[in-house]
């Protein structure tokens, strides 16, 4: 699970300096007439990339949540294997998340 966390947090970053490393082209576009929507579909996706890493800390947070309650529900002598197919079910569900975080922030804020 952490390696997969770690490649799309990287990926993420990279996309990130790879939208800032063209900057200049679609804020100078901004201005003018027929050519404004390409900065402005540029900067709603620098703003959606920046929500995106929101929502990974909010998909972080409840996974937490919902994994420490479960662990304290296996010590607490409930049945083990169905407890440990609960964590595993939550950990697919958190990879699927950040992995999906990407097209609910684009979503959102309407970039494409």
């Amino acid at each position: 699970m952490l390696a997969v966390i770690v490649v799309v947090l990287a990926s993420r970053m990279i996309e990130i300096f790879m939208y800032l490393g063209i900057s200049p082209l679609p804020m100078a576009t901004m201005m003018g007439g027929q050519w404004s929507e390409v900065g402005k579909n540029w900067f709603r996706g620098l703003v959606a990339l920046a929500f995106q890493g929101l929502f990974i800390i909010l998909a972080l947070g409840i996974f937490s949540t919902m994994f420490t309650n479960a662990l304290a529900k296996l010590s607490s002598g409930g049945s083990a294997i169905m407890q440990m197919a609960i964590l595993l079910g939550y950990t697919l569900a958190l990879i699927f998340t950040i992995l999906r975080s990407g097209a609910i922030s684009k979503s959102v804020f309407n970039a494409h």
